[in-house]
């Protein structure tokens, strides 16, 4: 979990909360139900139109990860490769076929892979960053339906304050 992250948005919503109250108004003043349900609900519906089904409703576990603490296991990926590289250097490059399925890392498994099979270190190299730009891409296709709701939400919240006004010059 990171605390970091929780901290960021307690803290932002004990600012916002104590500021409303002394100033002398009240939470019911500034939090409205049905216009936070036009603003996040319609920015939310806005993204069917610009995205598949799967992402758009995909986009909440993937905000979750802003609470996780990612864990590469870097210790046991070094200590794997200084154990892969001893067993190469004493009984050459082709006895590492062996130790290939004990990895847990798919990417390091590929690029050993290679190695094993002897191919050129040129070509090791590009596939493996072909790979990671694929990575990339895919990480960035998911940024960029988060910024895109972040670019609507303004708007529906102007919509709803025009809507809000109309209805308050109406009474």
């Amino acid at each position: 979990m990171d605390i970091a992250t929780i901290l960021g948005l307690v803290g932002g919503a004990v600012c916002i909360v104590m500021s409303v109250l002394t100033s002398g108004g009240t939470m019911g003043g500034i939090f409205d139900v049905p216009s936070l349900i036009f603003v996040f609900g319609g920015s939310f519906f806005a993204l069917f139109i610009a995205y598949p089904m799967s992402s758009v409703l995909g986009i909440f576990s993937i905000m979750g990860r802003a609470f996780k603490i990612p864990d590469f296991n870097e210790k046991t990926l070094v200590q794997d490769m200084v154990t892969l590289s001893e067993k190469a250097r004493r009984e050459g490059i082709l006895a590492l076929e062996d130790g290939l399925e004990d990895l847990s890392d798919d990417f390091m498994k590929n690029g050993l892979r290679l190695v094993v099979d002897g191919t050129d270190g040129v070509i090791i190299r590009g596939i493996m960053q072909s790979e990671m730009n694929q990575i990339e891409g895919r990480h960035l296709d998911w940024i960029n339906i988060i910024v895109a709701w972040a670019g609507l939400a303004p708007g529906y919240g102007m919509m709803g304050t025009v809507i809000g006004l109309i209805g308050m010059l109406r009474n």
